[in-house]
């Protein structure tokens, strides 16, 4: 069923039938991006030998461990992002059936980005994604380390300024590190120091750390 819509919308940008494309996904994009490369039978469609690499951002592997997806399998209006919210809580079928680590059968490349604000919203417990002893903050709605996909690499953004899961797509920082992955597989050079976000979404930086 998405297959198809996302080939409408490649044909309608000009990519002919066959062309390989990278995708960024941010958020729920990165699951979708994920379900599509790694059910079993994406291989017979095609989809797996098109996609050329994969950049999650803020994409909740481990669940929106925040409370908000809780909050909104609960209470939101709309039915069908209701079911959006329930799909991902921790635990939730839809990432059970996902998983946490890439699977050993997809040889296309992923990067996964992570998202820390220094002045959360959220008042909610850190979370070690990484197992590596290091629990991390949110983005104001997904867990930093709920990005950590095991077996592929995985960066984290400490934005200086007050951020959220949206405006830190805006970073030229992360932009950059996005524009290195898909051009060449160049992986983040990540720094524990904060950096500036200091664009307004007005395009990407071909470097890390350089502005747009």
């Amino acid at each position: 069923m998405i297959v198809p819509l996302v080939d409408a919308a490649l044909a309608e940008a000009g990519y002919p039938a066959g062309q390989s494309f990278a995708v960024v996904g941010h958020s729920l994009g990165g699951l979708l991006a994920r379900f599509l490369l790694e059910a079993e039978d994406s291989a017979d469609a095609g989809w797996r030998g098109r996609v050329r690499s994969l950049v999650m951002l803020s994409t909740p592997h481990h669940g929106v461990r925040t409370g908000l997806a809780a909050f909104a399998c609960r209470h939101y209006r709309d039915r069908h992002w209701r079911q959006v919210g329930c799909d991902m809580r921790p635990r939730a079928p839809f990432l059970g059936s996902l998983g946490v680590r890439k699977p050993g059968h997809v040889d296309v490349p992923y990067l996964s980005i992570g998202v820390e604000s220094p002045h959360t919203f959220l008042l909610v417990p850190r979370f070690d994604g990484d197992g590596d002893g290091r629990a991390r903050g949110n983005d104001n709605t997904v867990m930093a380390e709920s990005a950590v996909l095991h077996a592929a690499p995985f960066a984290l953004w400490r934005g200086k300024q007050l951020s959220d899961h949206f405006t830190a797509s805006c970073s030229s920082v992360v932009n950059g590190w996005i524009a290195d992955f898909l051009q060449d597989g160049g992986l983040p050079r990540v720094s524990e120091q904060r950096v500036d976000s200091d664009d307004d979404c007005a395009g990407v930086s071909p470097q890390a750390g350089a502005p747009p």
